[in-house]
């Protein structure tokens, strides 16, 4: 290529990417955090429902968009009363699974390690909710 079309290809290139960072910044990250909340919910909430189902779910999946949920929350929080109540809704999210998992691992039906794990992320909840991180 000559030197000149590799130019004009590197202006255009810069031109196309300001176009999408202007695109980018009209909207607001608080709606899109909010948005990333909902979808995080709503996934928890179907990964959730197979596990109380008996059907096949991943403990570890379900930790993952539990903490999800907590990230787009926070990111999307205006003020402190409202990172206080994402961190109060890992808290109670893992709890449950917590519950459940030692419950599923008495009755035969999950794993002790499964168990395990899950009050592992119920304390990692209560230390992230006392530290702020």
């Amino acid at each position: 290529m000559s030197k000149r079309i590799l130019v004009a290809l590197a202006a255009s290139l810069l031109v196309v990417g300001a176009g999408w960072s202007a695109m980018a910044q009209k909207e607001a990250p608080p709606a899109i955090d909010s948005v990333k909340a909902k979808l995080a919910r709503e996934v928890f909430a179907q990964m959730k429902a197979r596990w109380r189902n008996n059907e096949a779910y991943n403990l570890e999946e379900l930790e993952l968009w539990s903490t999800h949920i907590l990230e787009a929350e926070l990111d999307a929080a205006a003020n402190a009363e409202q990172r206080v109540a994402a961190y109060e809704a890992q808290i109670k999210r893992t709890a449950d699974i917590a519950a459940a998992a030692k419950a599923y691992a008495k009755s035969g039906q999950g794993l002790d390690s499964d168990a395990l794990a899950a009050e592992y992320y119920r304390l990692e909840a209560l230390s992230q909710s006392a530290t702020g991180r």
